[in-house]
């Protein structure tokens, strides 16, 4: 293993072939980035919380048959209702949920405070095929999921639904680096643009790679002395050792 979070591992070789200059950063390793930023800005301060993406499966209804959507739906449940220990949903000003559709990732927001359902794309807009096809979609199996968790009653049909701009991806694999710095940088009200370009992410490739292996909350300390040895600032030291 690479990182070692509780239950949330990665191995060396996925994270370092996920990391690498052009790879696709597998959907582990988005989930553990995930965690590490619930547990650097805990959403008891932060007043965000962020899921992993398999709430967004369950949204999108990505089951092939009755018993699969049934462990889907239970999977999502418990998501909301561990969330929720934390800090109470309807207490939070954002609900931040990893997307994955059609090989392509995106950010589906859900703002408590503004009363919006916010969906952050760094390839598709709002007339696209993809939209079209799934925001209803996720919009409407997100509120059944708060029913079903019997949460404070929210009149979901009121709030707006917005595509605000975004930086833009240059290739088909950035689209995972665009969503973990969406995640990362979004304020209620404060646009992305400006924030960060096409031109920053083999950067952020570098720098996420090394932020998540030497995070303070990273278990595999073996593999952090390895690499440190392995000099870990050139890039690509995490796919070679894998």
């Amino acid at each position: 293993m690479a990182i070692q979070i509780g239950n949330c591992k990665v191995s060396l070789e996925t994270f370092g072939n996920s990391f690498k200059p052009g790879g696709t950063v597998e959907a582990w390793v988005i989930n553990l980035y995930c965690r590490i930023l619930f547990l650097s800005n805990h959403p008891k301060t932060s007043n965000r919380h962020t899921f992993f993406h398999t709430s967004s499966e369950y949204f999108l209804e990505k089951w092939e048959n009755e018993s699969r959507r049934l462990y889907m739906k239970d999977q999502a449940i418990k998501a909301f209702e561990g969330a929720g220990k934390v800090r109470k949903l309807h207490l939070t000003d954002s609900l931040h949920f990893p997307s994955l559709y059609n090989y392509h990732w995106f950010l589906f927001t859900v703002d408590i405070r503004d009363k919006k359902f916010i969906f952050m794309d760094s390839l598709f807009d709002k007339n696209s095929d993809l939209h079209q096809e799934v925001d209803n979609r996720m919009i409407m199996n997100f509120g059944r999921t708060w029913s079903e968790c019997r949460l404070k009653d929210i009149n979901f049909q009121d709030f707006e639904v917005i595509y605000p701009p975004v930086p833009k991806q240059k290739n088909g694999k950035d689209c995972r680096i665009h969503l973990m710095k969406s995640i990362e940088l979004f304020k209620p009200r404060t646009s992305l643009m400006g924030k960060f370009s096409h031109k920053d992410i083999p950067d952020f490739r570098i720098q996420m790679e090394n932020e998540m292996m030497f995070c303070e909350h990273n278990e595999m300390h073996e593999i952090q002395e390895a690499v440190m040895t392995f000099k870990p600032h050139v890039h690509g030291t995490y796919a070679r050792m894998g």
